[in-house]
């Protein structure tokens, strides 16, 4: 039987977990993914060697393991110069010709190896090796960041850093065998000739059997009749933490915000005022907003299942949401800011809508007061029963299975999906 080998270059999570508390985002998608690939490449009739370049660590957890099916050499750290150079070594030992790099902003560090990265792409191509470069994040205008990274809106800075950023993602694409993306509009962003080395290929969506009724958790949470929105995820301020916050205050709606503060951040002095922003508004809310900090792997399925409805009041679209696909998995109803329409421009996110007899209206708000009023703090029920069965049809539509499949089908068969 043929053997393929792939390295993979990510985040990972620690052994035995899958959405831990000392990896980034990426990590759980990434582990995800290669074991539905494994399966793929199983059913087909094909082996596969899978070794995962991981970042380090905290004291006690292993350097090197199986878990799987897979490899992980945990061999890079974040904000070491001799990350690239151990990755660059770990490749030149390996014979697999094909690399995938799953990519978010601060996975690396701060902006050196940002600008470090095209080159790192370059070199693994001059390797030899096929590079598949999968950004999870893709900025387009550094403005709509602008009270996230602290920086004031249309000056000579966010300019600047705009030609930088365009630099940046144009270079690693050129400097990749393929890319991959995980919604139409961020194929887009490229041009024509570009866009040639780009497919999309959605994020995937788990399959989970919650263990917790809607009743039986909101019990557990000492939840009675009200209304609970659900916003999932790290507090940031292009997620609109604030603006939901906000509204929430004087309301008889009750918020969940199932997440806490961004390990990649907590250095940033305007981040953690930010932070401070978020506490100070729960405290003033009278029980009505809760922050729970970190939410372990244990306890997700506990904050999706006691909520009526899931919120994403996000700023900016320059990625597709985990915690949105995690939304998908428990069939729970959503709505989206007016920011990230451009979902409905992925064919499979579009035909999900037509099927559960959606408007654009129905799903997307703008950060208004009128939205407020009349889509989240007084939702339509009617409308609500059909976000529901909007989610649980991109459930069976991006389920990892199915993801991992086109992966497996796109490095290995013939690239056409």
């Amino acid at each position: 039987m043929m053997e393929n080998k792939l390295l993979v270059v990510s985040s990972y999570p620690e052994k035995g977990s899958v959405h831990g508390a000392g990896t980034v985002g990426i990590a759980s998608y990434t582990k995800n993914t290669l074991l539905n690939i494994l399966k793929a490449a199983k059913s087909s009739g094909s082996g596969l060697k899978l070794t995962v370049l991981a970042e380090k660590l905290g004291k006690g957890s292993e350097s090197e393991y199986y878990e799987n099916g897979l490899e992980v050499k945990r061999i890079w750290k974040r904000s070491s110069l001799l990350s690239y150079l151990s990755i660059i070594a770990a490749c030149l030992k390996s014979d697999a010709g094909k690399i995938l790099v799953e990519f978010e902003v601060s996975m690396f560090g701060g902006p050196i190896y940002l600008l470090l990265f095209p080159m790192f792409l370059r070199v693994l191509s001059m390797l030899g090796k096929q590079v598949y470069f999968i950004p999870h994040q893709i900025i387009v205008d550094i403005n709509e960041l602008s009270g996230h990274i602290g920086i004031t809106q249309n000056s000579f800075s966010s300019k600047f850093f705009n030609i930088l950023i365009r630099m940046f993602f144009n270079l690693s694409v050129k400097s990749s065998y393929r890319t991959i993306v995980f919604e139409d509009d961020f194929r887009k962003l490229f041009d024509i000739k570009l866009q040639e080395k780009i497919t999309v290929i959605p994020h995937g969506v788990e399959a989970i059997k919650p263990a917790l009724s809607y009743q039986s958790a909101r019990e557990k949470l000492g939840i009675k009749k009200e209304t609970v929105l659900l916003y999932f995820g790290f507090i940031a301020w292009y997620k609109g933490v604030d603006w939901i916050a906000e509204k929430i205050v004087n309301s008889d709606v009750k918020l969940i915000i199932a997440g806490g503060t961004n390990p990649n951040h907590r250095d940033k002095p305007y981040y953690m005022e930010y932070v401070k922003k978020i506490d100070e508004l729960a405290l003033s809310s009278k029980g009505r907003i809760v922050v729970t900090g970190f939410v372990g792997e244990e306890k997700i399925s506990l904050y999706y299942q006691a909520a009526d409805l899931v919120v994403f009041p996000y700023r900016t679209f320059m990625s597709s949401s985990g915690p949105l696909a995690m939304a998908f998995t428990y069939g729970k109803p959503v709505i989206l800011s007016e920011a990230i329409s451009g979902y409905m421009n992925t064919a499979d996110f579009q035909k999900a809508m037509e099927k559960a007899r959606l408007t654009s209206e129905d799903m997307f708000f703008p950060l208004s007061d009128y939205s407020w009023e009349k889509k989240l703090k007084n939702p339509d029920l009617k409308i609500m029963d059909k976000l529901k069965v909007f989610s649980n049809l991109m459930r069976e539509k991006r389920d990892f299975g199915k993801i991992g499949r086109r992966y497996y089908e796109y490095i290995f068969k013939n690239e056409q999906i």
